[in-house]
This record gives C-alpha cells, structure tokens and sequence, in this order.
C-alpha cells in the first residue's frame, strides 16, 4: 500500500486540504486565520492533512488489514514525523 503527498513546494495545495467546522461561531480562530462562512452559517476554516513526503506503509501482519488503516497509519506516521520536525526531503 502506497500513500504518497506531496512534496514542500506549497504545501497548504499539494498537501491537500479539509474545511473545519469551528465552534462558537469561530471565536477561538486565530486571527491570521482565513474564515469562510457556509451557507447554514458555520463557519469553516482549511486544515492541512498529510505529510509533504511519502509514506510507505507495508501490511506485514497477514491479517489482509483494511485499506482504511493503513491509510491511517501512513498519516499518523507523517504527523509524528512533522512534530520531531524532520525533514520530508530526508528518508527516515
């Protein structure tokens, strides 16, 4: 199973992208933030998703585990990875 993201050159597009619905009528978004305002009212801000590298995650187990969690592998992997700061352009 292969996920691949992008690379570093404008994350915030090649990343890939979801709308967060924001509570509280978005208070708490840092002011920085760009706010969109859905049609039911809410208000919605982009959250990044991925790692700006690729992840490989091989299902060794011979369980035949679901796509959907080695999916969620690979993006935890990529979010630990970001937190320890290293670089995607460096293999692990």
């Amino acid at each position: 199973m292969f996920c691949t993201m992008s690379g570093p050159v404008d994350n915030q597009l090649r990343r890939g992208w979801s709308y967060v619905a924001e509570p509280d009528d978005g208070r708490h978004v840092p002011d920085d933030t760009l706010r969109v305002r859905a049609r039911d009212g809410r208000i919605l801000t982009k959250r990044a998703h991925g790692f700006p590298g690729r992840v490989e995650v091989v299902d060794e187990s011979g369980a035949d585990l679901p796509r959907a969690t080695l999916i969620r592998a690979a993006a935890a992997a990529g979010e630990a990875l970001e937190r320890l700061g290293r670089d995607p352009a460096h293999p692990v």
